[in-house]
């Protein structure tokens, strides 16, 4: 008996201990509680929102609200500025572009001039071209006046140090959509002003103001065909060429009518520059295949025919390459076998190495000295990536004057990419003395 009540109150000093224990914590964390606030150490409260904060939106949401309009003396140069740095916002550039697209479209049309000029203002001419948000303005200026908007890349676009060949790019460059738009409008006025304004600026040296003409013709064309060919005819043949391009990149239906009128004229030159404009363009949208049948359905000389072939898998060759070269292989000749796989080289290298080397390789055996070309231009293809492999390449080539050159693009290459060690990789390779001399004067030359 005395045992078990021994036991009963030995459990009992445990329980009340651990009563004691749970009375003392309570009591703790009262005593911290009361002091918090006698001190003043309780947490503080939010602090009061800000007319900002109380809005209910997300932050992609308030990117898309304006911001509030701060005193300035110029409040157009902030309005561009902010569109500026809403092109660079963060990594959401498509809602950033957003947010720069809606800063330009609640500028009146009466003020796009003004606003043009800042964006003018605010970067130098050397990144002019590439001005998104003055590329914004030109394009809302176009939707309510083309032709003031196509001026003003000529009339408002300057540079003080520069009055060649860079700033007509710029000029040119701006000036394209607002006149695509013109032409769309009026094609007959957007000539007038490209003859005023572009025409006048041509360069021997650039194109620039020449490609502006193939998108008023390929406008003008689909709205009339007539007045469109009956101008046409009367260009110098330097701009003709440009206009032509226009003509036959329009829908079928009007590029068929110019080949017939081309045809029927005897304008071979013509004919054949519009064929090319053709199966490049069916070939750089996938549509090589389509463009052999198409090209197979006209009778012409075995030279043109052999121009036009080249020109397909040239194109064709980006996309495909294999298929591009079975097919221009397949009908040529000891005369044009060597460039032709010389042209597959050129753009399957660039981007596919390996393969192209295996490929090319099946044409040394097949062909010798006829895959010259190709070898060479595959060796300087590879020579910054893999200078060693680009050297033996270059000493197969059995032509000692298309391996003399090949050595001297190679040099340049190496020089382009700052091989290092290539001198020594010039000593030990198994090129003769005449050809390691032309490729370290290639690496002089850059």
């Amino acid at each position: 008996m005395a045992r078990v009540i021994g036991r009963i109150f030995r459990g009992l000093r445990k329980t009340l201990k651990w009563v004691a224990v749970l009375v003392v914590t309570v009591l703790t964390i009262v005593l911290a509680v009361v002091l918090g606030y006698v001190f003043g150490w309780h947490s503080q409260p939010a602090p009061a929102k800000t007319a900002s904060d109380a809005l209910s939106v997300s932050p992609q949401e308030a990117i898309m609200k304006p911001t509030p309009s701060t005193p300035s003396e110029s409040p157009m140069k902030d309005r561009l500025i902010e569109a500026r740095a809403m092109m660079r916002y963060g990594n959401d550039r498509s809602l950033a572009a957003a947010r720069a697209f809606f800063l330009i479209e609640e500028i009146p049309a009466s003020q796009l001039e003004e606003a043009f000029i800042e964006a003018c203002a605010l970067v130098p001419l050397s990144s002019l071209e590439r001005e998104s948000v003055a590329r914004m303005i030109l394009r809302r200026w176009s939707r309510f006046d083309p032709a003031a908007a196509f001026a003003a890349c000529f009339e408002r676009v300057h540079s003080k140090r520069d009055s060649g060949f860079f700033l007509h790019s710029v000029q040119m460059g701006l000036a394209y959509e607002p006149l695509l738009i013109f032409s769309e409008r009026d094609p007959w006025a957007a000539f007038e002003a490209w003859k005023e304004y572009a025409a006048t600026r041509d360069v021997g040296y650039a194109d620039t103001a020449r490609f502006l003409l193939s998108g008023v013709f390929k406008k003008w064309v689909e709205r009339d065909f007539d007045s469109a060919v009956a101008v046409y005819e009367t260009l110098e043949p330097k701009f003709a060429k440009y206009a032509l391009r226009g003509l036959v990149d329009a829908p079928v239906e009007h590029r068929d009518r110019v080949l017939e009128i081309l045809e029927n004229k005897g304008d071979a030159e013509a004919l054949a520059s519009a064929r090319e404009r053709i199966i490049t363009r069916m070939a750089r949208h996938g549509q090589a295949e389509k463009a052999v049948e198409w090209l197979e359905g006209f009778e012409m000389d075995d030279a043109t025919r052999a121009t036009l072939e080249e020109k397909l898998a040239e194109d064709w060759a980006w996309n495909e390459p294999q298929k591009a070269a079975a097919w221009v292989l397949s009908s040529a000749d000891d005369r044009t076998r060597p460039s032709r796989i010389e042209t597959i080289v050129d753009r399957w290298a660039e981007w596919e190495a390996n393969r192209a080397g295996e490929w090319l390789g099946q044409m040394v055996d097949a062909y010798g000295a006829q895959a010259d070309l190709g070898v060479r231009e595959f060796a300087r293809a590879i020579a910054r990536n893999d200078p060693e492999t680009s050297l033996e390449w270059l000493a197969i080539i059995q032509d000692d004057e298309i391996r003399k050159r090949g050595a001297r693009r190679v040099g340049m290459e190496f020089a382009r990419g700052i091989v290092e060690g290539a001198e020594e990789m010039v000593e030990r390779s198994e090129l003769s003395e005449r050809d390691r001399e032309a490729l370290l004067k290639g690496m002089k030359e850059r």
